[in-house]
């Protein structure tokens, strides 16, 4: 009897890996590597995962260094069966060899030079990385490999468990290469939410533990990200080798190791703790030009660009942006770049400085992997966003008595010259009545157009709050449960008490924060359930550090905190509309646009909204705050504030703002949208694939356990039928139909039975299935079918779970029903006929 995949491993490979010298150390051998987490599926309430991807074998020289993969088969087949994941494994790792195998015969693939040989064993460690260093071109002198080799920093002693996932692997290794190789500007492209201070922090680690550099600068651009960066490393290297650089102090000592600190602290520009102060001095010349081995900036994108005006005819000095002052400086030293960005207008001067990036993982990567989470995009507005607002009158004042000036006020106008206290209101009601319909406790960030809307919007979602709480019985709810976090809400020590509070994963106090610049970046909260958007977003990179705020996961062992999906709430704003953008490289799950909110209107006709974006001018950016030079978000102050607008009272146009309107679109493979019927049709081919035709999709559903199959795989095969009964919803507005209608009258074009049709017609063609002599099982079959219309969409599944709702409670679950029907066979045997009676194929409408 020939060995099936595991026992071929463990009697077979395992001794012929041992014998090549691969089981020396603990470390050497990687059994099951898992690459992959799987691909998260979420569907606005609950989430699912697909199955994670695993390498069978991954081959370290050292414990940090892999160099390649090992596809295993069972005995029985073919040795080059798992060519096709050898080499996939292999690219997706960044390795150049791989190995396909039964156990008895064994083929070698070296990706880099492009050949396959068959091989009686396995290669020693020290003849791959002979290889290796062929291949690579990588000087054989034993300092040089000294930090490709070096071990990874170990946090159990502060007690964290990370380990480097394959992607952050490969960007340590694919950046010392380019170093090792004498390089002196690398780049890092890796998506927000995807590590990159922990990968910073291994590659700095093994660099500065291999002797390859001494002196290094990691620059940032906000203080929040300085102390964070400071605080990771200071665990990670030697005592007191660590200096934060602050601001504030007259001079920085010379003798650390590593410094910590933003750029506009070292170039002479206002950051956000010094706004107001001018013609500052570049500090960085406070040390030699030669004085850093090593600067590591994070979010390059940022400041790397070079000014709006630029002209080549002056000199740098002339219009240097800060980046490049700094970075000229410092010419000598390497010089690693960290981004979220890929290549685009926006960011060509990133790239002009430091070449093509050695690693580039995307967002779509991170979301296809299941190391990040999706999302879906509403998308909701009012009437006088849609169609503007003109005063009736020449007598309407605002709270400061001046005379609002008779025009048309559009979007743009909105908080920055007009502000209607009642708008946000209606805004802030909307969201928590999102909030209740998925989870009032869900983390949520809010960006406004300035600190004044962020403090409006605070007030308005406590105020929604209070009202929907008593509702909902959530009472005992104590603290507050939204503030603002802006520049202006430090406490006396200059820190943000109420952003660390929100930080913390335990504490729902607060759940909304609002905010205007200030959150864009840094924020690292796993559990943010809700990324709401008032302003209109035109640059790629905020978009995308934006909606970076919530793309982390968070999986603690209580299930009941777990967020595995988020919302983009899109307020009187077309941002989304870059998910059009032929550069995005994400998928959205879902687009649900909540069409209009209607001031002074009953719910009646949607209105129908142009999506054409509304660009913000330059008078309008600079209003916002927005140095184009820099790249710097700084908060308008509120003199400036004020007069650029109008504010109103909060009796204008009090209560006349109410919901209008609900569609669904969705988004297809490649990340784009798709209208209903564009969609029907992309699930159709999948599914079709599956069944040449309902009558076999009827079988499966008939028989309990190929429908649970069914419904179970549903996922990995790319269907989403949450999506599907939505769309019939929109279609039919109705509600009681089984899923099996839906799915054939959306994928087979049948025509549906409403579920009390197809209990009726089930009666008549197999009557013995719901009739008894026992008057307890004929009560036991009616509430049976009640329940079953009471399920809207879901068919009748008879589960270890359905056995313990309250419905089948009062009949003593399992075991009492068991005894109605007699005995366990009886229970099986009705179970079956009123399955079979059900989705009788005979069925039709």
């Amino acid at each position: 009897m020939s060995r099936n995949e595991a026992k071929t491993r463990k009697e077979l490979i395992d001794p012929k890996l041992k014998e090549s010298g691969w089981m020396n150390h603990d470390w050497q051998v990687d059994p099951e590597y898992k690459i992959t987490a799987g691909r998260i599926h979420f569907d606005g309430k609950s989430a699912s995962r697909a199955k994670p991807v695993y390498a069978d074998y991954l081959l370290r020289f050292s414990s940090s260094l892999a160099i390649a993969v090992v596809e295993a088969k069972a005995e029985e087949k073919h040795y080059l069966e798992g060519e096709k994941q050898a080499k996939e494994y292999a690219q997706k790792l960044g390795l150049w060899f791989s190995y396909s195998t039964n156990g008895h015969e064994i083929e070698f693939y070296n990706l880099k030079a492009g050949t396959q040989t068959k091989i009686d064993r396995f290669h020693t460690p020290a003849e791959l990385w002979e290889l290796y260093l062929k291949e690579s071109g990588l000087d054989k002198a034993p300092e040089k490999q000294k930090a490709l080799t070096h071990e990874y920093y170990d946090e159990s002693a502060i007690g964290q468990r990370r380990k480097p996932r394959y992607y952050q692997e490969k960007a340590v290794t694919k950046a010392i290469e380019a170093v090792v190789h004498g390089k002196k500007r690398v780049l890092i492209t890796m998506a927000t939410g995807t590590g990159k201070t922990f990968t910073s922090i291994q590659l700095v680690y093994k660099l500065w533990k291999a002797k390859q550099v001494k002196k290094i600068l990691f620059i940032v651009d906000r203080n929040l990200l300085a102390d964070q960066a400071f605080a990771d490393f200071d665990g990670a290297m030697d005592k007191d080798a660590c200096y934060r650089l602050k601001p504030d102090e007259k001079s920085w000592p010379l003798g650390r190791d590593l410094y910590f600190g933003i750029y506009q602290s070292l170039v002479g520009i206002d950051d956000d703790e010094e706004a107001g102060k001018k013609e500052k001095i570049d500090r960085f010349k406070e040390f030699p030009p030669d004085y850093f081995d090593l600067i590591v900036i994070d979010e390059a994108h940022r400041g790397a660009r070079r000014p709006s005006n630029y002209d080549s005819t002056k000199t740098k000095d002339e219009q240097e942006s800060s980046w490049f002052k700094l970075l000229n400086y410092f010419n000598s030293a390497i010089q690693v770049g960290l981004t979220a960005t890929p290549k685009r207008d926006e960011s060509n001067d990133t790239y002009a400085h430091f070449g093509e990036p050695v690693v580039v993982y995307s967002l779509k990567d991170g979301i296809q992997d299941g190391y990040l989470a999706p999302y879906i995009i509403k998308r909701v507005t009012s009437n006088i966003d849609a169609l503007g607002y003109r005063p009736d009158s020449s007598n309407i004042v605002d709270v400061r008595g001046k005379q609002l000036e008779i025009k048309d006020y559009l979007t743009p106008d909105f908080e920055r010259q007009l502000s209607i206290p009642q708008r946000t209101r209606a805004f802030a009601y909307h969201l928590l009545r999102h909030l209740f319909s998925t989870d009032p406790l869900g983390k949520t960030l809010i960006f406004c157009l300035n600190q004044e809307h962020a403090l409006d919007m605070a007030k308005y979602c406590r105020e929604a709050f209070e009202q929907y709480k008593k509702k909902y019985g959530l009472n005992d709810y104590k603290g507050d449960y939204a503030v603002r976090i802006t520049g202006d809400d430090k406490d006396n020590d200059g820190k943000y008490a109420d952003l660390e509070k929100f930080k913390n994963l335990d504490s729902y106090q607060p759940v909304i924060v609002t905010t205007s610049k200030l959150l864009t970046t840094g924020v690292d909260v796993k559990n943010i359930k809700n990324v709401v958007i008032f302003r209109n977003i035109g640059s790629m990179v905020e978009f995308k550090q934006i909606i970076g705020r919530g793309t982390r996961t968070y999986e603690p062992q209580d299930r009941a905190k777990e967020k595995l999906g988020f919302f983009i709430l899109e307020y009187a704003n077309y941002s989304t509309q870059l998910f059009n953008d032929p550069e995005w490289d994400d998928e959205a799950q879902d687009f649900v646009d909540e069409g209009t909110l209607v001031v002074d209107e009953p719910e009646t006709e949607e209105t129908e909204i142009s999506e054409t974006t509304v660009p913000i001018t330059t008078k309008e950016a600079e209003e916002e705050g927005v140095d184009t030079a820099s790249g710097l978000y700084i908060e308008p102050e509120p003199e400036i504030v004020d007069n650029i607008k109008y504010r109103m009272s909060e009796d204008f146009l009090s209560g006349r703002i109410v919901m209008a309107a609900e569609s669904i679109s969705l988004t297809g493979p490649d990340g784009k949208p798709m209208s209903a019927d564009e969609f029907t049709l992309y699930q159709s081919n999948i599914l079709k694939d599956q069944f040449n035709s309902i009558t076999e999709l009827n079988t499966v559903w008939k028989n309990q356990q190929t429908r649970k199959e069914f419904q179970e795989s549903v996922t990995d095969l790319g269907i989403n039928l949450d999506a599907l009964t939505n769309i019939f919803f929109e279609k039919h507005k109705i509600r009681s139909v089984d899923t099996l209608d839906v799915l054939a009258n959306l994928l087979f074009g049948e025509n549906y039975l409403t579920k009390e049709e197809r209990i009726s017609k089930a009666k008549q063609l197999n009557p013995t299935a719901f009739n008894f002599r026992n008057e307890k099982q004929n009560e036991f079959v009616l509430d049976l079918m009640s329940l079953y219309l009471d399920m809207e969409y879901q068919p009748l599944n008879f589960s270890k779970e359905f056995w313990q709702i309250p419905q089948m409670k009062k009949y003593g679950e399992f075991q009492g029903i068991k005894e109605i029907f007699g005995d366990t066979e009886g229970i099986k045997q009705f179970v079956d006929g009123i399955q079979h009676a059900l989705y009788d194929e005979r069925i039709v409408a």
